[in-house]
């Protein structure tokens, strides 16, 4: 994938290291860092054995070659709503060029939804985390707005189109 300096950000906020894929780890340690700390409620899960920094992680993931598929982690969180309590679920896989260079690839899964509208947020978030390119990272936005769209969808499951209050999807 070939991309032109100028998509790499503004020129206010440009950085060349993560424009060139220098300090990806540490930009995924960061933004990792960043939801344990914003999101405390969230329990987070790494995938495959879970070492302690994700440096060693990288290494267990990687092939006889050493080329590594990237990170995995499921993030964890009940949400609460007037009739109950649900599971939500977001897998996030975090390539190696991630956030320079290639965007997360993230699905989530909420028992309280029905698999309709879990696949119909799930393919709105595929499209928005392509337009919405970011060499900063966007893991903690993205997690905030499923979790906000989530929550919007369970407080109005059970009502009908005309009593429902709308809430903008496209932020």
């Amino acid at each position: 994938m070939e991309r032109s300096f100028s998509q790499f950000g503004h020129a206010d906020h440009f950085n060349f290291d993560a424009a060139l894929g220098l300090n990806d780890t540490q930009s995924q340690v960061e933004e990792i860092r960043d939801i344990e700390s914003y999101l405390p409620h969230f329990k987070i899960c790494y995938l495959n054995p879970s070492p302690i920094d994700i440096c060693s992680l990288r290494e267990s993931l990687s092939d006889e070659n050493g080329n590594s598929s990237g990170l995995h982690l499921e993030l964890e969180s009940p949400i609460k709503c007037e009739d109950g309590e649900f599971e939500l679920l977001i897998h996030l896989e975090l390539p190696n060029q991630y956030p320079s260079l290639e965007a997360p690839r993230v699905s989530f899964n909420c028992s309280g939804l029905s698999d309709n509208v879990n696949t119909y947020l799930n393919k709105y978030l595929t499209k928005k985390l392509a337009r919405e390119f970011n060499p900063n990272g966007v893991l903690l936005e993205t997690v905030i707005w499923i979790q906000s769209q989530v929550t919007h969808e369970l407080q109005n499951r059970n009502k009908t189109l005309s009593t429902m209050n709308t809430i903008a999807i496209l932020r």
